[in-house]
């Protein structure tokens, strides 16, 4: 069991997919199901086609700025980091610097 904690926070990430001018996925006569899957479009039409479309990769310029939601502190155990994989921070050498809260 680790002693260590790590901070986990989550990240949205949006991405797009262009749909071709003349599918409406919302029309049930044209599309039986859509979903996407590992960042592929899968359009099933109700012809018996199957479309496949890639992302349009703005994915790749995603901002990291702020996390989707609130950090978490859970142990390192759950991330599969044993204590060999910390180093201890010196505390008393470092910036001074205003705590934003």
């Amino acid at each position: 069991m680790s002693k260590n904690n790590v901070v986990r926070v989550t990240y949205s990430v949006d991405e797009c997919f262009k749909v071709p001018s003349n599918i409406n996925l919302e029309n049930k006569k044209q599309v039986d199901c859509w979903y996407v899957k590992w960042n592929i479009l899968y359009i099933f039409l109700t012809n018996g086609k199957k479309l496949e479309i890639e992302s349009e990769g703005w994915f790749r310029e995603f901002d990291l700025k702020r996390p989707s939601d609130d950090p978490v502190i859970e142990s390192a155990d759950c991330v599969g980091l044993d204590d060999e994989n910390f180093e201890e921070a010196d505390l008393n050498n470092g910036n001074e610097k205003e705590n934003p809260k």
